[in-house]
C-alpha cells in the first residue's frame, strides 16, 4: 500500500469509526502472524494514527476494512436513506428558516447514514483498499 493510499484509507475510515467498522487484521498472536476479522475504531497520538480493537490493543498497518458497495443498497435502504436526509433538511428549515443551513444539514445527514450502514461511497473497493462485505456482515 502506498503512502497516498494509506492516507486515503485513514481519512475514509475515520468516517466509519463511530459505528465500529470490521476489518481484516494481520497481527502477531502467540508468536505467529494470524489474520482475523475485528471491529476497529481509531485514535491519533503523537501525530500518528492507530487502530484500536475492542480490547484497546493497537494496530497500525495491517488492516483492510469490509465495506458495502453502493450497488448493494436495497430499495428499502434507499427509501430510508432518502427519508433520513430529507427529514434532517426539513427539521433544520423549520427550526432556522435558513435554506443554506437546511441544505448543509441534509448533506451531512446523507453521508452520516451511508457511514452508519458501511457503504463504500469513496470507491475503496475497486482500489483494493477495502473488501466487499459478505451479505449480513453488518446488520444495519
Amino acid at each position: 500500500m502506498t503512502q497516498e493510499e494509506k492516507q486515503l484509507l485513514i481519512k475514509a475510515l475515520c468516517r466509519y469509526f463511530p459505528y465500529g467498522v470490521i476489518c481484516s487484521v494481520v497481527h502477531k498472536k502467540d508468536g505467529r502472524l494470524v489474520e482475523e476479522d475485528m471491529k476497529l475504531s481509531g485514535m491519533f497520538e503523537d501525530g500518528n494514527f492507530y487502530f484500536l480493537d475492542e480490547m484497546g490493543s493497537t494496530y497500525s498497518d495491517n488492516y483492510i476494512p469490509y465495506l458495502r458497495p453502493l450497488e448493494s443498497m436495497t430499495e428499502e435502504e434507499h427509501n430510508e436513506w432518502f427519508q433520513y436526509y430529507q427529514n434532517a433538511e426539513m427539521e433544520e428549515l423549520n427550526k432556522s428558516g435558513d435554506y443554506f443551513k437546511a441544505a448543509t444539514s441534509g448533506y451531512n445527514a446523507k453521508y452520516d447514514w451511508l457511514n452508519a450502514h458501511y457503504f463504500d461511497y469513496m470507491g475503496l473497493i475497486p482500489l483494493e483498499l477495502a473488501i466487499e462485505a459478505p451479505f449480513g456482515m453488518y446488520n444495519c
